[in-house]
This record gives structure tokens, sequence and C-alpha cells, in this order.
């Protein structure tokens, strides 16, 4: 049997594509700067499908998420392997993350922590419910109608006056069968689009901007999006990061997705825990991304601790891996550090980047530097 430090979990559909479009070749040219990366640093890294019968999980030391696009489709199998896989491989993000982050009741949570967000009716399976009924209960006669596990805008449907008696059917069926979440229309993402940033160890590190088409609200490039470079202000950046501090356990690495709501105000529109943490443009070279020579995780108590990966130390994985985020299975920690981390271009290979992803750390946890 082969063994792996580290598998990056996929889908059926991107694998191994026979014939891969633009779109499926912009996933495997990400996957390949990260593979290349660890490999550089001594790790074993492979993909994976998250769905193969074929594959033992216990010959990885861990699993990282990134393009299980398929979950929502398959949503009871993905639940049952998330139990099973968990048992036999650390899982980043951890597993409790990624269940709570799938649904998007964890709006709710986040209010309550205090993080604001597009205001949101919870419609429950079952519940007896017309779109007209939300309409005259809410006010809102411009909105926004989506599945509460769902990703790629799926069965996300814009209503306005003119459109609600024609989606009462589809609404009725997805209704049955699952929760839906029914929220006033942002103008802004048609105006402005949806502003995304990375967040890894609790630090922002880089954002993009997705627009959507003309004539449309969707800015996933399924639909014509568009994705580009973007320099976030301060009070956005505060505002991602105010939002990693308020999970428990903190996510590793994620994506934020928010909008400048009707009333002029930052709103969580969505975010990630479980996709690819950057956003690269086809047509650009990718932004300074992910960190290659030394990560900043977080330890059992949830403090942040800089490391070098080693693939040959091995250390046991936590026992209190609930509350623990430890990538410990491959790390050699120190107490102190100035790090810098690398960067990747697709035309000049890795490069030093003393910007946003440069941190002094102590065990009180890493600033920038």
């Amino acid at each position: 049997m082969d063994f792996y430090d580290l598998v990056l979990l996929t889908e059926i559909r991107f694998e191994n594509p026979a014939n891969p479009n633009w779109y499926v070749q912009q996933i495997l040219g990400e996957d390949h700067l990260l593979g290349d990366a660890l490999e550089r640093r001594g790790l074993r890294v492979k993909r994976v499908d998250w769905a193969r019968k074929d594959f033992d999980w216990s010959s990885s030391r861990m699993a990282m998420f990134r393009t299980t696009w398929n979950y929502f489709n398959r949503f009871a199998e993905f639940t049952e392997w998330l139990e099973r896989v968990e048992r036999q491989t650390q899982l980043l993000n951890a597993p409790e993350l990624i269940r709570w982050n799938i649904d998007k009741h964890y709006l709710r949570d986040l209010e309550q922590s205090g993080i604001h967000i597009v205001p949101t009716r919870f419609v429950e399976i079952g519940e007896e419910i017309t779109l007209g009924n939300l309409r005259a209960e809410s006010g809102w006669d411009y909105a926004v109608l989506k599945p509460a596990v769902s990703g790629a805008a799926r069965h996300t449907y814009r209503l306005h006056p003119d459109n609600f008696s024609e989606h009462e059917e589809v609404f009725r069926q997805l209704l049955a069968s699952e929760a839906m979440l029914y929220q006033p229309f942002q103008e802004n993402i048609a105006r402005e689009g949806e502003k995304s940033l990375m967040v890894m160890g609790g630090q922002y590190t880089h954002a993009v901007l997705k627009k959507a088409k003309t004539g449309d609200f969707r800015v996933q490039d399924d639909f014509g999006g568009t994705v580009q470079p973007y320099q976030p202000t301060a009070e956005e950046i505060a505002f991602a990061e105010r939002v990693f501090a308020v999970c428990d356990p903190m996510p590793l690495y994620g994506r934020v997705d928010f909008v400048t709501d009707n009333e002029g105000h930052l709103a969580w529109w969505s975010w990630r825990s479980s996709n690819r943490s950057c956003g690269f443009a086809t047509t650009r070279p990718p932004p300074r991304c992910w960190p290659t020579s030394y990560w900043a995780f977080f330890d059992q108590s949830q403090t942040a601790v800089p490391f070098e990966v080693k693939a040959s130390r091995r250390a046991p994985v936590s026992p209190n891996r609930r509350r623990s985020a430890s990538i410990s299975p491959l790390v050699s920690l120190e107490s102190k550090w100035v790090y810098t981390s690398q960067a990747l271009s697709p035309s000049t290979g890795p490069s030093s980047s003393t910007g946003d992803l440069s941190r002094k750390c102590n065990g009180r946890g890493c600033q920038r530097v």
C-alpha cells in the first residue's frame, strides 16, 4: 500500500478528466500548484475523489478539502463518508466545522455572535407556506430563494413581483425534502459584485471580486461571472477576520463572501471552509496565495503556532481532536519565528513574499510585520 502525507480532496469530475474544459483546467492548475509546492517541501501528496470506494483513507496522515463540489447532490452519502473517514485520518478543516458550514443555518450562529448578516427567513422542511405568504410576511418584494444545503447557485432564484407565482411549484417541491432560505435581494450584488476574502490561520491573505455578467445576479463563472483581484479596505479585512474569530474551532483556512447590503453595511453573504481557498482568475497569474515555506495554524488552546512542514517528522494526533485544529502529525514546532511565506506563479515558480503573509510569531500568536 502507498502512504501519503496529504490527500487533496476533489470529486469524480475533476480527479482524472479525459478532456478537461477551461473550467476543469483551472481547477487542475490550482491543485497542481499546491501539490507541487508541497512535494518540493518533501511531502507525499495525492489528489483523490472523496467518494472513491477503493481508497484506504488510513493510508494518508491528512486530507484537505479542496473541490468536493458534488457534496450537495450526494448529501446523505457525503455525511456518511465524513463520519467514517474522520476516524481514519485527520481532516482539514475539522469535520465538525465542515458539518456546520455546509448547512446555511450557520448564519443564525454567526448573527448570535454579533456578525451582521443579510436578513434571512429560514423555511424548514415541510413547513406549510407559499412564496406569496413569505412575501407578505417579510415585505421583501425583491428576494432570493436558495436551499440551505447548496452550492454553485443550485436552485437559486431571483424573485420579483412578476415571477413569484411561476416559482411556487418548484418551491413546494424543494420544501418537501430540504430547508430553504428566503432573503431580500441585495442590489449591490448586481452593481458592485461579491467580495471574497481568503483567510488562513485567522489572518487575511488576499481577496478577489466576483461580478455577474450583465443581466444576471449569479457571480459564479459557471454562469458567465468574472473574477478579478481586489484590494479590500481595512474595514473589510477586519470584518473577515472577525468572522473567523467567532468560529469554534477556528478554521485553518476559508473564504468569506460578503456584500454591502441595501442599508450600506457590510453583510455576511456566505463562507466556505471546504473549498479551495484561492480564487484564481483563468487569464491572470494567481495572487500570492498558499504559504509553502512556513504556515501558522492553531494548537489545542487555539493559539497560533508557526511551524515548518517536515515530511520526516511524525508526532501523535492531538487527543482533543474536537477542539483542536492542530496539524501536529507533520510539523516541527518552534517557540519563535519571523517567517516569510512563498508564493507560486505559473511562470516563475516559487518567489519570496513579505507582504500580508509575513508574520512575527510568539507564544501569544502571530502578527503582521
